[in-house]
């Protein structure tokens, strides 16, 4: 659609690393420090 863009409208696209939007302390932080998959393209 035309118009101008809302300001409260969130980014379709993130720019940088997903790695800082999860906390520290998260399951997944944990789980990626063991499993490799650097094979999996």
């Amino acid at each position: 659609m035309l118009g101008r863009k809302e300001r409260g409208q969130r980014e379709l696209f993130i720019t940088g690393s997903v790695r800082k939007l999860i906390p520290d302390d998260h399951v997944l932080v944990r789980i990626d420090q063991v499993l490799d998959l650097g094979w999996l393209r």
